[in-house]
């Protein structure tokens, strides 16, 4: 019997255990952070001398296109 893998990797498990905590932990601070960050940039960038800038429709597109990620990685992560 060969115990070369055993030998090789001793803590699979508990690393593949750190790794979801992390991916958990840092989705949730994405989460977190960037729903409000992107709802503020839309109110900001949605007034009325912003609104016919190419620039801030550029970001807002953006936003919107963020928005869009981070509740799909909600969804995918907590449901």
């Amino acid at each position: 019997m060969n115990n070369t893998t055993v030998e090789i990797y001793p803590n699979l498990d508990n690393a593949l255990h750190i790794s979801y905590i992390a991916w958990r932990t840092c989705g949730f601070l994405c989460i977190l952070f960037g729903v409000p960050g992107n709802l503020f940039h839309l109110l900001i960038t949605t007034n009325k001398t912003n609104r016919k800038e190419p620039t801030s429709l550029y970001f807002t597109a953006i936003a919107i296109c963020e928005l869009i990620f981070l509740f799909g990685l909600y969804e995918f992560e907590y449901f």
